[in-house]
């Protein structure tokens, strides 16, 4: 390990922030441009920290001064080859769409405020989950961070926003997301044992998003061409029916 006591390292937490994201914060509070040259810099595995390492994870919580549970619980974690540990989760690396970054815009919007003399972006754990679409404390679709030139930089959400204007944030209805609270809630470690409960994370979310699509949409659907909140309003109905068990499922056949 390298010397790092040249690191201010003083960025605050942020609730439910992974460890790529809180990572590549500190590099940029300490005038390094980019997370793969911090992790150089530190004698850090760049593509540890981006499979969530918990070693790695834990060392970036001590650079930032925080207790690592937090991180660990937040952070993706390959625990076997195709699955990650995501809260309470295990979920199969279908469920996750990890190398196109996601964010609020008017989290990041806020961030000024929120995030003691910083501006850069940031990126919750779940917010890498491809059935995630929205922020759901300001009830608006999340935005996609520019493309990264360099593989490198996926998980680089300090360096992917930097001077990136975010578009007018497009509000979406709560009852609409009834389906993604509940992935989170499961994530989070709250369920009610129903029948969707049962099924594995990946398999809930898949199932119930195509099953909705099918409702909404009819067979015809295509789905590179469905609208986020057209997304949005397949998970609810398919969430709605698939609440009641197997035989709700049936009876829509």
């Amino acid at each position: 390990m390298k010397h790092i006591a040249s690191f201010k390292l003083n960025v605050p937490p942020i609730h439910g922030e992974c460890a790529t994201s809180l990572a590549a914060r500190i590099a940029q509070r300490n005038g390094i441009g980019r997370l793969v040259a911090f992790c150089s810099n530190v004698g850090m595995d760049y593509l540890s920290l981006a499979n969530g390492d918990p070693d790695s994870v834990r060392l970036v919580a001590r650079f930032a001064g925080q207790e690592p549970e937090p991180l660990l619980y937040h952070t993706p974690s390959l625990t076997d080859e195709d699955w990650f540990l995501l809260g309470n989760e295990n979920v199969k690396f279908s469920a996750f769409s990890r190398s196109k970054p996601n964010a609020c815009p008017v989290c990041l919007s806020n961030a000024p405020q929120t995030v003691e003399q910083s501006n850069t972006s940031w990126q919750r754990g779940y917010w890498q989950l491809r059935s995630i679409r929205c922020c759901h404390e300001h009830n608006c679709l999340l935005q996609s961070l520019p493309k990264p030139e360099t593989p490198k930089d996926h998980f680089d959400a300090a360096f992917l926003g930097q001077d990136h204007t975010f578009a007018p944030p497009e509000m979406v209805d709560p009852k609409d997301t009834a389906f993604e609270r509940y992935l989170v809630s499961r994530i989070e470690g709250a369920t009610a044992q129903t029948w969707l409960d049962k099924l594995p994370f990946h398999v809930a979310a898949l199932t119930t998003e195509a099953f909705g699509l099918l409702l909404t949409n009819g067979p015809k659907a295509k789905r590179p061409q469905t609208s986020a909140h057209d997304w949005l309003r397949a998970g609810l109905a398919g969430y709605k029916v698939l609440l009641e068990g197997p035989e709700a499922f049936n009876r829509q056949l």
